[in-house]
């Protein structure tokens, strides 16, 4: 089919959700499409690329967990793993979208930045919330108290922590 042959082209310029939707919407086997632009996107885009463009495709599809899967990479870009964390949590999924959270704060403080610890607390009040929504009202609190006792020297970072209380 022509139409689906020229989604197939614009998908493998563009890399892109937008392009795959077209593509998928297009295909006369629908199935074969996403097969199809999952193998392309791991043959011809960069690693890092590639590993953000696959994230971005299983978020589409709702398969979530070949999207934590990808996401637990550390190398993925901070911004695709957040936008999984919001759909995960708009999924009603709020322990694994903690979870995931939980892990993009920790890569965060791996190098210290005061600059970042006004975001980091903000998504450790995030992390609290999402915790007590899927039932667990202490692991928030854990996490909290872990990154206290990991980073003693890190006055700054103490002080935003001390807001949450």
């Amino acid at each position: 089919d022509e139409v689906e042959d020229v989604a197939r082209r614009v998908f493998l310029r563009e890399f892109s959700v937008q392009a795959y939707r077209c593509l998928v919407e297009y295909a006369a086997d629908p199935e074969q499409a996403r097969a199809w632009a999952r193998t392309e996107a791991l043959a011809e885009a960069t690693p890092w690329t590639t590993r953000s463009v696959l994230l971005e495709l299983a978020i589409e599809d709702e398969e979530w967990d070949n999207a934590r899967e990808l996401a637990d990479d550390g190398d993925l870009h901070v911004g695709s793993r957040e936008r999984l964390v919001e759909l995960l949590e708009s999924h009603g999924r709020p322990r694994e979208a903690a979870e995931l959270l939980t892990r993009i704060v920790w890569e965060s403080l791996r190098v210290a930045d005061s600059a970042k610890y006004a975001s980091v607390a903000r998504q450790l009040k995030h992390i609290d919330r999402l915790y007590r929504e899927s039932g667990d009202a202490t692991a928030g609190p854990t996490v909290i108290d872990e990154i206290r006792s990991t980073y003693p020297n890190r006055p700054s970072l103490r002080a935003h922590l001390d807001r949450l209380d």
